[in-house]
């Protein structure tokens, strides 16, 4: 079990098949947002996926390359940046909202 559970986690196959589902998750939230007027605004919906997506990204490149390659290595460090203004960006957005959650919920994009 272990064995298939490192060959999953290792296979581009399933990491892209995470990077899709991020991008369909990102899709259905906006979506709903846009055709019901309710859940999370755009921004927060993209600053959540974009941070989330980014590591997800940042494994697949370690995994694909010797990560002590130089273009893996920038590779990596842009993955892994990226992950992190995204995280403080919702964490901003959250944080400014957080006192006043019917504002944050009914704010469009």
């Amino acid at each position: 079990m272990t064995n298939f559970l490192l060959r999953l986690l290792v296979s581009n196959t399933f990491l892209d098949l995470i990077v899709l589902g991020v991008i369909a998750e990102g899709v259905a939230l906006i979506a709903y947002r846009r055709i019901t007027g309710r859940g999370l605004s755009t921004r927060a919906v993209l600053a959540n996926l974009f941070s989330g997506g980014s590591l997800v990204v940042a494994l697949r490149v370690s995994l694909e390359t010797s990560v002590l390659a130089e273009e893996a290595t920038a590779a990596v460090a842009i993955c892994l940046s990226v992950a992190l203004l995204a995280h403080i960006a919702d964490l901003v957005y959250r944080w400014d909202h957080a006192g006043d959650p019917g504002r944050a919920q009914s704010t469009r994009p």
